[in-house]
């Protein structure tokens, strides 16, 4: 008996390895067609709030009534609101176990979470503070975006990431006090976040 021959699958072994970068790639490709998807959820979160800051800055200065609440849970309602729509009308990729899917989508909760849990109960508490939300902000977004750009290929969006580590850097420097800073904010959230939104729904969108 021990002169039988053993069987192999050296036909499955071969195939292995390309099997393997088949199901990366595929995963690879879904996460690119959910950023084309959710392009206009960056749309949407990048006019919302590059208008709240704009408000929190009119509030700072004068302008508007001094308020917190006044500026952000209505920019939060309408952000949630909106994209509580635009996902009624945009088609679902199909539910699958796939990793580049569940890390993209826990990497964008884990940024919106964390914000909305320090400023509902700083502003409860008392103890909101500028330098501490904007710091949440900052470095949640560049790295959501390092993340995505790598488990998706999409290379580009690195770049976007840079820009939200360097605001990162320029606030530690200078501070977070300033009202002018409010208005670097805003203009970050429209160039760092609506405009990357933008051009990947304008090129992924329609991808297959």
């Amino acid at each position: 008996m021990s002169d039988l021959p053993i069987p192999t699958n050296e036909k499955n072994e071969t195939r292995a390895p390309e099997a393997d970068l088949a199901l990366i790639k595929s995963m690879m490709l879904a996460g690119r067609r959910r950023m084309g998807i959710d392009g206009v959820h960056l749309i949407v979160w990048g006019a919302v709030l590059a208008i709240a800051f704009l408000g929190q800055y009119l509030s700072v200065v004068g302008i508007l009534p001094k308020t917190i609440l006044g500026v952000w849970l209505p920019a939060y309602a309408i952000g949630g609101l909106a994209s509580y729509l635009v996902d009624k009308k945009t088609p679902r990729l199909a539910v699958e176990k796939n990793l580049a899917l569940s890390v993209y989508s826990i990497a964008w909760s884990t940024v919106g979470l964390g914000i909305a849990i320090y400023l509902i109960f700083s502003v409860i508490a008392g103890t909101f503070n500028a330098s501490t939300i904007t710091m949440l902000t900052t470095v949640g977004f560049a790295g959501s975006f390092f993340i995505v750009s790598v488990i998706t290929g999409l290379d580009k969006l690195k770049y976007v990431a840079y820009g939200w580590w360097g605001l990162v850097a320029y606030f530690a420097y200078f501070g977070t006090h300033s009202p002018t800073l409010l208005l670097v904010l805003s203009a970050a959230c429209i160039l760092l976040l609506l405009l990357p939104g933008y051009l990947l729904k304008r090129t992924l969108g329609g991808e297959d």
